[in-house]
């Protein structure tokens, strides 16, 4: 009978996607002004206290550059605005002692933030 447990044990380590929990879907950035805010939908078979984890990674030949986490977060955004170059940026939920597969986006903050006009007011007093 223990052999069976062991068995299952295993099982649960080796199948993939045994133990996982929806990955978060509609990834997006809005950018504007380089105010940069990643934005994903929670998938509708997934409820409850969710724990959502944002990392990003410099778009580089290198294959030394890691991931560093810029949120931890039970919202479904997180201000991204410390990525100034082209990354790679990733989310992924978790909920009790279970995580779901990261959904990674390519950004490009020059080229996809969109920038508006600067006004620059002069205020005089008069005497």
């Amino acid at each position: 009978m223990d052999y069976h447990y062991g068995l299952i044990i295993l099982l649960c380590f080796w199948v993939p996607g045994f133990g996982k929990i929806p990955a978060p879907i509609n990834v997006t950035m809005d950018s504007f002004n380089f105010r940069n805010i990643l934005r994903w939908v929670q998938p509708d078979d997934l409820r409850g206290d969710v724990i959502y984890t944002v990392q990003s990674k410099i778009d580089t030949n290198s294959t030394t550059a890691d991931y560093k986490t810029i949120c931890v977060t039970h919202e479904l955004q997180c201000d991204s605005s410390v990525i100034t170059t082209k990354s790679y940026v990733r989310v992924k939920a978790q909920q009790n002692f279970t995580e779901s597969e990261w959904t990674t986006i390519h950004f490009d903050p020059l080229s996809e933030g969109k920038l508006t006009s600067i006004y620059y007011v002069s205020v005089a007093t008069s005497m």
